[in-house]
């Protein structure tokens, strides 16, 4: 527990508004930062006991890319939507994210509490950079020991830190402030030690760019920070045009960047640009700006989703706010500037980090794009400023006067940090499992359509197939133009037997759905439910003309291919998949099981044995090629490879059957059952 009496306390000695502390050690700090980090840490530990939930089943469990990480090559070049086969609507380019999340499935595998456990190592770790990039600002501990411990506790971080899909919220965050913290260094350090502290900057911009296209915010911060200069500890590096060289390499990156490798900049409508586009969305944005003011500052609503009409005018209520309190904030910048240097730069990194989250240019599909992990990054400038401007009042009730107690700080941190605890723990259930986020979506808002079919999608996966029919009726009544409910419940309808009206449903969806990947990968199941395959081969041809590389159409295609007979087809679409990526196991596997039908056993070998190469304990795999082994009299391999099949399988058929082959291949040999 931290002692409240340490925080905004009397601890050292005041040298002004910025700099090194002149007094206290380097130790002291670290443990002062690694206390804080088990704050961060303590708070978040009971997510080790959450499932995955919302987009972490389409972008991460099911993701056959970062399943494994030999699997590099093959996506370290794609974009978010193409490594996660269409599930995820935007283009972004994030390497540095998929890999995080390939290396938690190389030493965790499908256990959702590794995942867990590595967002709140991150934000353990983000934290413990915010003590250490406040304690350069603020010449005493105390300052630093609140801002850090209110970003380790503020109730707006549960998002970021529970939800698996949002770590690259945190990485991005992290490397961020890490190459702000090196850059700080590489000004008054002298000969290949600046230069190394300078490389390990860009590096970090390199790095937090991978994650999430928000770092490309670091070079403003940068300048920012060289601007104010020696006044909040940096040092002095002449006029602008020499500080704007300074940060030249970081404004290339950036730029680089978004122009090059980030998706949406490259295909960005140059209409979503125009003045006039701009002007609508104004209000929007000014909305949006209000709200995450308010969450920052009364975090009493955090919300897993949001479902907000866009306003259309300036003087509607929430634009209105937004737009008084952004000229304040300008105002209160300006002011600070000189007088209260630290908060002054706390103040820009909130408004500079906050500037791409406002919706300003159609980058979300949601009418308002609001979402409570977009403040992670600008919390940081929000408690800095806040601190900072507490700092100033400090000296005016801490003076000779006395005009209130000095410890009145330390309390009143204290409180708001034991507050917002409280708050944090009882929001973090619902993202516990998908019943209890749904459940809440809809509570918030019951008249949206996105929570009703995710409730549905739960209780279908439930087994309880009436509340799931009831929750997409309800979704179609709410929001009849969206093709999403009707796709879901016409698959359902087929499923359970009612397949005319199922098919109605499609068909009234069809016009709707036609740039939907979900209609065409839904209709063409349905079509092999109800026994029709070349209808679902018609199907998934037609989107795979939409949607090429459709790893889900392919397979689908090959499934309705292999049901009306034509094997040499569904070969070929399996050999498509494989082009597309050489390491997908289902792929070779189930390539093996046609050829064998073609009666193609040496081919069915090969492609067996790549499939238990990537992934050794497919049972399909195992059995055909111990079949394919005993038939070719090699004894031995076909024995060792029942063994195998016999100790992985969980079927008791299944192991029955390999039991007796293994009778079969060693005669008086008994065979334990398990």
């Amino acid at each position: 527990m931290i002692d409240p009496g340490r925080i905004l306390g009397a601890a050292g000695q005041e040298s002004g508004d910025g700099g090194r502390p002149s007094g206290g050690s380097r130790r002291t700090d670290l443990r002062l930062g690694a206390l804080l980090a088990l704050v961060a840490a303590a708070l978040y530990l009971g997510t080790l006991r959450y499932g995955f939930v919302w987009d972490d089943f389409q972008l991460v469990f099911f993701n056959q890319f970062i399943r494994r990480l030999s699997a590099l090559p093959s996506w370290i070049g794609l974009t978010a939507d193409e490594v996660s086969f269409g599930d995820f609507s935007g283009r972004f380019y994030r390497p540095g994210t998929f890999l995080a999340l390939a290396l938690d499935f190389w030493v965790w595998g499908e256990r959702s509490s590794g995942f867990h456990l590595t967002n709140v190592l991150l934000h353990t770790a983000v934290t413990f950079a915010v003590f250490w990039l406040a304690r350069d600002l603020f010449p005493r501990p105390g300052p630093a020991m609140a801002t850090a411990l209110l970003f380790a506790v503020h109730p707006v971080h549960v998002e970021a830190v529970a939800w698996v899909s949002a770590r690259a919220d945190l990485l991005a965050t992290l490397w961020l402030t890490i190459g702000l913290l090196a850059y700080r260094r590489a000004r008054p350090a002298g000969g290949g030690l600046r230069l190394g502290w300078y490389a390990a900057a860009l590096l970090a911009g390199v790095a937090g760019l991978s994650c999430k296209e928000t770092a490309a915010a670091l070079p403003l911060l940068l300048l920012v920070a060289d601007l104010l200069g020696t006044t909040i500890g940096m040092a002095s590096a002449g006029g602008f045009v020499s500080l704007a060289v300074r940060s030249l390499p970081f404004w290339g990156l950036a730029a680089g960047h978004l122009a090059f490798l980030s998706g949406p900049f490259r295909t960005l409508d140059a209409t979503l640009l125009a003045p006039g586009d701009l002007w609508g969305r104004l209000p929007g944005a000014l909305e949006t700006l209000a709200r995450y003011l308010g969450l920052l500052l009364f975090p009493l609503t955090m919300r897993p989703f949001y479902d907000l009409p866009r306003p259309d005018s300036l003087l509607a209520p929430w634009p209105l706010l937004g737009g008084l309190l952004l000229l304040g904030l300008l105002l209160a910048l300006w002011r600070l500037w000189r007088r209260r240097p630290t908060a002054a730069f706390g103040l820009a990194w909130l408004l500079i980090t906050l500037g791409p989250v406002l919706d300003l240019v159609a980058v979300s599909p949601r009418p308002m794009g609001l979402a409570d992990r977009y403040l992670y990054l600008p919390s940081i400038g929000f408690l800095l400023w806040a601190v900072g401007v507490a700092e100033g009042a400090r000296s005016w009730w801490g003076g000779p006067r006395q005009h209130l107690p000095s410890h009145l700080p330390a309390v009143a941190v204290a409180l708001l940090a034991f507050g917002w605890t409280a708050l944090t723990a009882g929001y973090l259930p619902v993202w516990r499992d998908n019943l209890s986020l749904y459940s809440r979506m809809v509570r918030d808002f019951p008249d949206a359509g996105v929570p009703r079919l995710n409730l549905a999608t739960t209780y279908l996966d439930m087994g309880e197939t009436g509340r799931g029919i009831a929750e997409l009726e309800t979704a179609i009544r709410r929001q009849p133009m969206w093709a999403r409910p009707q796709i879901m419940l016409g698959l359902v309808l087929v499923g359970t037997g009612d397949r005319a009206r199922g098919f109605a449903l499609f068909d009234r969806a069809a016009p709707l759905a036609q740039d939907d990947i979900h209609y065409y990968r839904t209709r063409a199941e349905a079509h092999l439910v109800a026994q029709a395959p070349e209808r679902a081969a018609e199907v998934a041809r037609a989107g795979l003309r939409r949607f090429p590389r459709a790893v889900e159409l392919t397979r689908l295609l090959a499934q309705a291919l292999e049901a009306t007979g034509d094997i040499g087809g569904a070969v070929a679409m399996q050999r498509d998949l494989l082009r597309w990526d050489p390491r997908l196991a289902s792929a070779h596997e189930a390539l093996g099981r046609l050829m064998v039908r073609q009666q193609d056993f040496a081919g069915a070998a090969e492609a067996l044995t790549r499939a238990l190469e990537l992934e050794p304990d497919r049972l399909l795999s195992l059995r055909l090629l111990a079949l394919i082994r005993q038939a070719e009299g090699r004894r031995e391999e076909s024995l060792r490879l029942w063994n195998t099949l016999e100790a992985r399988a969980h079927d008791p058929a299944i192991r029955a059957e390999a039991q007796a082959r293994i009778r079969a291949l060693t005669p008086g040999r008994p065979t334990l059952a398990k």
